[in-house]
């Protein structure tokens, strides 16, 4: 009977339970980790693990960091983890990116840019051109439609191998001003220069 009775108050005794997951172990042995109350609420794991894949993306690729500091790739992250019902989602594919949303997005960039030109009748444009070379070293001529309202680029005019001679230009200037439309080019510049410079034109 004394010897129950000493088991029984040690049974009752308070036992020490780790709350941090100490001593235990996963089934390889090693030993298990369990996250923290605040850990678990901000889920830190997975956020870890969801940045270790992004920087490996931009590693892999050899991605600029700064595209880091891009608007859109920020919100694009931010649209993913705060838009409910979006579980099992999955990039759009090579194919994706190129057609359809490429489409998409050129509608979403001229419907942009359609208040300014609405108001090319009224206010008038500017052409305005100049000449580059890319890192290639290939010669280009870019065109913009300038006005009070903001610049839009027009088009980039690749002149490899071709003579940039006055029937060439001509051209190009002429379908810069049929891209805008002739009556909405501004002539006052113009003019001032032909006052100024007699043999200009």
């Amino acid at each position: 009977m004394d010897n129950e009775e000493t088991s029984k108050i040690q049974n009752s005794k308070k036992k020490s339970v780790s709350l941090s997951g100490e001593g235990k172990q996963t089934q390889d042995g090693a030993p298990l980790k369990v996250p923290r109350p605040l850990e678990k609420g901000f889920n830190l794991q997975g956020r870890d693990g969801l940045d270790a894949r992004i920087a490996r993306m931009f590693f892999s690729l050899g991605l600029p960091f700064h595209l880091a500091r891009n608007p859109y790739y920020r919100e694009a992250f931010s649209y993913a983890t705060n838009t409910p019902n979006l579980s099992g989602y999955k990039p759009p594919s090579y194919n994706k990116l190129r057609t359809t949303l490429l489409t998409t997005e050129r509608s979403h960039v001229e419907n942009l840019l359609q208040p300014i030109r609405n108001l090319w009748n009224q206010k008038g444009v500017t052409i305005v051109s100049d000449r580059w070379s890319n890192p290639q070293r290939r010669p280009l001529i870019n065109f913009m439609a300038i006005t009070k309202s903001g610049p839009i680029f027009l088009k980039a005019v690749n002149c490899f191998g071709d003579i940039k001679d006055k029937d060439f230009i001509s051209q190009q200037i002429k379908d810069a001003i049929m891209k805008v439309g002739s009556s909405n080019v501004c002539k006052a510049a113009s003019m001032i220069i032909e006052n100024e410079f007699h043999v200009i034109y």
